[in-house]
């Protein structure tokens, strides 16, 4: 959960496949969220990998 990340944490989550419903869930949960859609073996290709990088959201502004 987003109370087990230490400041300044990060949950690096890593899929062979991208997840609309999982970017979600972690939003839902309080996350900041980015996915990064990276190759196997950089620029010569390879299967892509999808890492997701997740850090506390900033609170909303009142």
């Amino acid at each position: 959960t987003l109370r087990a990340l230490g400041d300044g944490g990060v949950l690096a989550v890593w899929s062979s496949h991208t997840s609309a419903p999982f970017t979600k869930r972690l939003v839902s949960a309080g996350f900041a969220v980015e996915e990064a859609k990276v190759r196997a073996r950089g620029t010569r290709g390879g299967e892509r990998h999808h890492i997701w990088l997740a850090t506390a959201a900033a609170p909303a502004s009142r």
